[in-house]
Parts: C-alpha cells; structure tokens; sequence
C-alpha cells in the first residue's frame, strides 16, 4: 500500500470497537515453548518444568501469527504509552498492558507481586512492572500494577480482563500490520563517540586495584547519548530494536518524567516456586568470531568463573542448595557471542515478601559490579565519571512469579536524551584498547 504514514493512518483510525463487559472463559493451560538457537541449545535447567495453573480465569485470544511487535506498533500508533515485555520471561513470550505508567517507589516495592497474588503461573491477577537503578550514587525505582493485561505464550494470545477490549487490541493490530511496521516507527539518531580516554583511564586504575589485591574483577562502564524529543519516541526506538534483534529480555517501562527501554541479554532473577536462578553473562566476542574462541580463552572463563562464585554467595544468604547447573555455556546475543553460566537455589520461605528478599541479597547484579562487590562498588564510584543510573540495575515483572534482567543494553530517556549505557568486566589479563573494543561490539546493533 502506497502513501505517506499519515495517510494510511487515516485508514485505520476508526477500527477500535467500543469497551464491553468482561465475559472470561477458562482454557487449558499450556506448555512453555523453548526455541534453539542456530549455534547451541541454551535453556535454564528444569526452569520450564513447572506446570501451569489451570485454575486461572483467562480468555484464549487467537490470533496466533500476530507478533508482539506488531502489537507495539498498534498501540503507538494510537499514542498509547504500553508496558511492554517482549523475549523469554519465564515462558511468556510478551506481556502488554497499555498506558501502564510506572510510578516511583521504594526499591522494595518496585518488583513485589500484585496484590492477591501468592503463587500463579498465569498473570490473573495482574502483573507488576517495576524497575530498579544501580544504586550508586543514587537511588530510584518505580513500578506499576497492570490489573488487566494481554500475554502471548506457544504462539497464543491470552488475557486475564475484558475480553473485547484484548479482541480490540489485537484486531486492530492484525489488520494494520499489512500497513505499517516497526522500521516506519524508527527515530533519526545521532549517538556521542562515548568518552574513552575516561574508560580508559577507570580501566587502568581499575587493573591498579587489581594488582595490589583490593579487587578480582570489576565492570567498568560508559555512555553514549542522543537527542530524542520524548518518551513516545524512545518506545519507537526500543521497539524498532527489538524488531531488529530479538534479545532475550526486553523491556519499555514509563514514568511520568523518563523512560527505560531494557534490551538486556541477562536473566538476573527468576524465582518460580521455590526455585530462583540467576544467569550472569561474563565473557564476550563479536558474533563474526569463532565461539570457541571463548571456551578457549584464558581472560574471559576466569571471568565468568570469579562472578559465578559471587552470585553463588548472594544466593545462599536467602536460599539452600545452590548449585551450579550449568556452567560456560557459549550463546549468541545480538552481535556477539556470550559465556552464561546459570546458578540455581531453593528458597524456604514462601511468603509474599519472598522476592524482595531474594532481590535485596543479590542486588547490585553480580556480573556489573566485581568482585569483592562492596568494595568494587566503591571503587566504581570513583572509575567512572557520571552515574550510571538505570544501567546495571534491573528491570522486570512479577505475576506470582518474578523474571529480572540485568539492566545492561539498557537506555534512558530523560531530559531530551536517550541515554545508554555499556560497559565490560575487567580482569588481570585486561587491555584498555580490547575493553574498548567489547564495547562497540555490545553496541553495534543499538547505535544505529
């Protein structure tokens, strides 16, 4: 179809139908859909295992080859601000609510289940989104409850609210998708270079510290900026990324003055039942390297391996037998291949204030602060030259169970900037030109 946008929009506008009652049905629960990547097969052992609550009151939608993106694109068009999760949150492929504005709360509140929730695998009841900065210097985190949402899970749309109201949302994404797409959505950039010399110069003092025994390990981090006139447009560009390259945990998020557009390859938290896991990412290649190259290098399983062992310790203070069930595992995110290794633990304690608990001992993420991590963090506050802000902090969503990322290819719209932050563990073995370098691979498919 020929025209500008603005005229095929026109074409679509009237395509909402009316609010009706909510009419739910009950539908079989379904089992979670893990897809394999072209190199390896990588998912979190037994983390799909759990069945699904069959109990819950939902509405299967249809619509099966309607992709969460396209829905996206919908909701913007209509100037909707939507909480969106897209990727592999705890066997939901995406979860929607649209204009769901975060509000800004105590760390402790920003990922605690919605009210009523005590243990679901179905967001019924509705589904907190919340987010968390690194803490240092300074501290917000927000979060919202979405009490009616749609989720798509094995390639299906479902619903926890109105029916018609979902039917609406997705029919009129269903037929605009012939339309319109993510790539029209896209916003002009015009990204800085990022200031190396001061990477450079925390990744030197950084290896100082190193080698008079005060840290093992620390990620140091940097920024890149670009104009952007708001959060509308920051959504456009998020989903435009997202579009462009599938990661794993993606995630646009609002408040009333900023906007977090997560595009993290790290699962930083899951607790389904009883079981938690965490993911950390240490060691990375550009994606036109050999994958063995990690395996095989010296640098980058020392890496993982140190991390590993600090988030082994983070987890046995609020969980028992913590294990390590997989190990230096090589996986493709977008434009570079990663090391993950996965640690998992079993919590006691099955009350609604679980998860807060599991997040204060594990927060900061391991694998963005080093190793001691109190004294890498300090130390970071001096290495780098501007807050990070929410980079390396998390950002997720809570329905009875909870998935957190690490908040790493993660920007921040605020005061006229799409801010986005990047950076790298430094070891020993460490370079500032190869630092450097791990840098403009992790961000060669976002500065664009």
């Amino acid at each position: 179809m020929k025209g500008s946008l603005s005229a095929r929009l026109a074409l679509v506008v009237g395509l909402r139908r009316p609010h009706r009652q909510f009419r739910p049905t009950s539908t079989p629960a379904v089992q979670a859909d893990v897809h394999a990547g072209s190199y390896s097969i990588f998912m979190l052992p037994g983390i799909f295992d759990a069945a699904h609550d069959d109990s819950a009151s939902v509405t299967r939608l249809g619509y099966n080859s309607l992709d969460p993106v396209d829905v996206g694109v919908s909701l913007l068009i209509d100037g909707d601000l939507p909480a969106m999760a897209i990727g592999a949150w705890g066997g939901l492929e995406a979860v929607i609510a649209p204009d769901a504005l975060c509000a800004y709360c105590d760390p402790d509140d920003a990922l605690t289940p919605p009210p009523g929730v005590f243990a679901a695998s179905d967001p019924r009841k509705g589904v907190r989104f919340g987010f968390i900065s690194y803490p240092d210097p300074t501290v917000y985190a927000a979060g919202v409850t979405a009490h009616q949402v749609i989720w798509r899970r094995d390639g299906e749309w479902f619903t926890n609210g109105d029916s018609d109201w979902a039917e609406d949302i997705l029919a009129t994404a269903d037929h605009r998708r012939h339309h319109h797409s993510a790539e029209e959505l896209s916003v002009p950039t015009h990204w800085s270079a990022g200031d190396r010399e001061a990477h450079r110069r925390g990744v030197l003092s950084c290896l100082d510290a190193i080698r008079a025994g005060e840290v093992y390990q620390a990620c140091i981090s940097a920024q890149f900026r670009t104009p952007m006139t708001s959060r509308a447009e920051a959504a456009r560009w998020w989903l435009s990324t997202v579009h462009r390259t599938h990661p794993r945990y993606a995630m646009f998020l609002a408040t009333h003055d900023r906007a977090i557009a997560s595009l993290s390859p790290e699962l930083f938290l899951e607790r389904r039942g009883s079981t938690v896991w965490s993911s950390p990412i240490k060691g990375t290649i550009p994606i036109d390297r050999d994958p063995g190259e990690l395996a095989r290098s010296r640098k980058d399983v020392a890496e993982n391996i140190m991390i590993v062992d600090l988030v082994r310790n983070d987890l046995s203070r609020v969980c028992k037998d913590v294990t390590v069930p997989s190990l230096l595992e090589v996986v493709p995110a977008p434009g570079v291949w990663h090391l993950v290794s996965t640690v998992s633990g079993q919590v006691d304690d099955v009350s609604p204030a679980r998860d807060s608990r599991i997040i204060n001992a594990c927060f900061p993420p391991a694998s963005v602060t080093g190793t001691p991590k109190l004294r890498a963090r300090e130390y970071l506050a001096e290495w780098e030259p501007v807050p990070r802000g929410i980079h390396c902090g998390t950002v997720g969503m809570n329905w009875g169970n909870l998935v957190a990322n690490v908040a790493i290819r993660t920007a921040e719209w605020v005061n006229g900037e799409l801010i986005l932050g990047t950076g790298g563990g430094i070891t020993i073995d460490s370079t500032p030109d190869a630092e450097w370098a791990e840098i403009m691979a992790k961000t060669s498919t976002l500065r664009w």
